[in-house]
């Protein structure tokens, strides 16, 4: 196994900002769907996919698609592919399973046939009938959709969302990968001042000062493919290497408040985990006193609304729409699942639907123009 399909998903709404990032990197030919993007690529390039990419939720190598009416299509054809070259012979081995519209909706069965079917290729190879299954992990995804079986293997193991600096957060945090997103669908770039006046810990800040440093969001972490045969050592090696010689120590122009001191000082332990520490300004500040010198600046934020909110939601809305209509110059990105914003608020430039795990969002732009 050298040249692979590849899955990158995604939030569904953000598959255009995955692509561009995926063009970054240097992938020019790929094909988007819903919350997905598909590329054919080589098996060298999984740690650099899983070590670099911001907007991703997950790798998968995917190892066959085929027409599934009944359990016999799906163990007659996973029986085909050639698990033995792909699972360690004490490889644990985990499967799961979904189903939309189609004839096989049966969840215990089909994953209990699925690994059964797993089982008896890796007999074969290693003449032996029962395996320890305490090595590795292999999470095995068997997707029928409309009667076609996809089969996928999780390269990652566990979110790409979940970084490993967000040791603490709120009740309802925003996902590592949707602030990622948004601050690359404001085009900030590293020289200019970032505000998030409703900061909670810090997630859109500290993603701002990984991408500004360029700092590949997995170097720190492990993943599941890290620890299999298939995959050798010198390629997780090559991709560190090539993704720490990246980063840079540009100044930043980072501001992040909160009216709740608590909450501040979990941002700044987020931050300084994140090796990111020295380049935000956190400070406890309500939003009823918001005021900035700088003369141009980006506001990216996500206020609270619905379990987040203490207090009246429409009063919050209204102080912050007192406050930002007199920002002249500024772009301003303002994340927010509550419905009557822009009637409290103001009617946005663009807007944009996100879901924020599985809440639904919307991304309301504001482009203020100069003043005259």
């Amino acid at each position: 196994m050298t040249d692979i399909s590849v899955i990158a998903t995604t939030s569904f709404g953000l598959e255009t900002v995955l692509g561009f990032e995926l063009k970054n990197m240097g992938y020019e030919s790929f094909v988007k769907e819903n919350g997905r993007i598909i590329l054919n690529t080589e098996l060298s390039k999984i740690p650099e996919l899983n070590i670099n990419l911001r907007t991703a939720e997950r790798i998968f190598i995917r190892l066959a698609v085929f027409k599934c009416l009944d359990f016999d299509d799906l163990y007659d054809n996973l029986l085909k592919i050639s698990w033995a070259d792909i699972i360690n012979e004490d490889g644990k081995i985990i499967v799961n399973f979904k189903s939309v519209k189609s004839a096989i909706k049966s969840i215990s069965n089909s994953q209990g046939i699925s690994k059964k079917a797993i089982i008896e290729t890796l007999k074969k190879r290693y003449k032996k009938d029962w395996f320890t299954e305490t090595g590795a992990d292999y999470k095995i995804l068997v997707s029928l959709q409309n009667d076609m079986a996809e089969i996928l293997l999780d390269t990652s193991g566990h979110g790409l969302n979940r970084r490993g600096y967000r040791a603490h957060h709120g009740e309802a945090p925003l996902r590592e990968t949707l602030a990622a997103s948004l601050i690359d669908l404001s085009r900030w770039r590293n020289d200019e001042v970032l505000i998030d006046p409703f900061c909670g810990s810090g997630t859109i800040l500290i993603e701002a000062a990984l991408k500004g440093r360029n700092t590949a969001p997995g170097l720190k972490s492990e993943f599941d493919s890290e620890k299999w045969d298939l995959i050798p050592q010198k390629f997780w090696d090559s991709a560190r290497n090539a993704a720490k010689n990246k980063i840079n120590n540009d100044e930043l122009h980072l501001y992040g408040y909160d009216k709740d001191a608590e909450v501040i000082a979990i941002a700044k332990k987020n931050a300084s985990k994140a090796g990111v520490g020295d380049c935000i300004t956190f400070a406890c500040r309500d939003i009823k006193n918001f005021s900035e010198s700088h003369k141009k600046a980006f506001i990216i934020t996500n206020p609270p609304y619905g379990e987040r909110l203490t207090g009246d939601i429409a009063e919050v809305y209204t102080v912050m729409s007192e406050k930002f209509k007199t920002l002249h110059g500024w772009r301003i990105y303002i994340l927010t699942g509550f419905e009557n914003f822009s009637k409290i608020f103001r009617r946005s430039d663009k807007n944009r639907k996100l879901y924020n795990g599985k809440i639904k969002c919307h991304l309301h732009m504001f482009f203020n123009p100069e003043k005259n």
